[in-house]
């Protein structure tokens, strides 16, 4: 599936990607940000051509993959002439989703060890020994939650800059005094 993925990446183009074996039928739509052997980031969207953050996964979790069809064509339409400004995320992708995140002090969800949800919301404060070290958010107020740990391969996914996470993200500075 990489050299597949990656040719629609040097050809810009619109895909769906499904992922989840216990759901066949769902899927991410977007464009590809960054590629590696082991991981891809896609810049996503949303069912009205809104953009819907970037989001993390293994290119060996990709099941299936769906491009030129009239959902593809339908979104084109919404989104628009959109110029999306590259994120500079490059190989590693891993390390350089996680840098990037960090860096700009996103709001970013973690699944790990393939658990079918997000088991992790918050800042990451630091990468040190292969140890990720997050500063939790509560998901629906916007409050500091705590300090977890977990190790960088444990990884299955993870995302940033969703329109709910800047909404949280807004909350938490609010709750923060800024």
């Amino acid at each position: 599936m990489y050299l597949k993925l990656l040719e629609l990446k040097k050809q810009d183009m619109f895909v769906s990607l499904y992922y989840d074996p216990d759901n066949i039928d769902s899927f991410i739509f977007g464009k590809t940000d960054a590629i590696d052997e082991d991981n891809i980031v896609m810049r996503l969207y949303n069912n009205l051509g809104e953009p819907d953050g970037l989001f993390l996964m293994a290119v060996d979790d990709v099941i299936r993959l769906e491009y030129g069809d009239a959902y593809s064509e339908r979104m084109k339409k919404l989104i628009g002439n959109v110029t999306d400004i590259p994120s500079g995320i490059s190989k590693p992708v891993l390390d350089s989703f996680i840098a990037y995140c960090m860096n700009g002090g996103r709001l970013t969800r973690f699944e790990l060890d393939g658990s079918g949800t997000f088991n992790v919301f918050g800042f990451i404060e630091s990468v040190k020994g292969g140890i990720v070290t997050v500063r939790q958010v509560d998901e629906v107020y916007g409050k500091s939650d705590g300090v977890t740990c977990f190790r960088i391969d444990d990884i299955t996914s993870m995302d940033c800059d969703s329109p709910k996470m800047r909404a949280i993200k807004r909350l938490y500075d609010m709750n923060q005094g800024r």
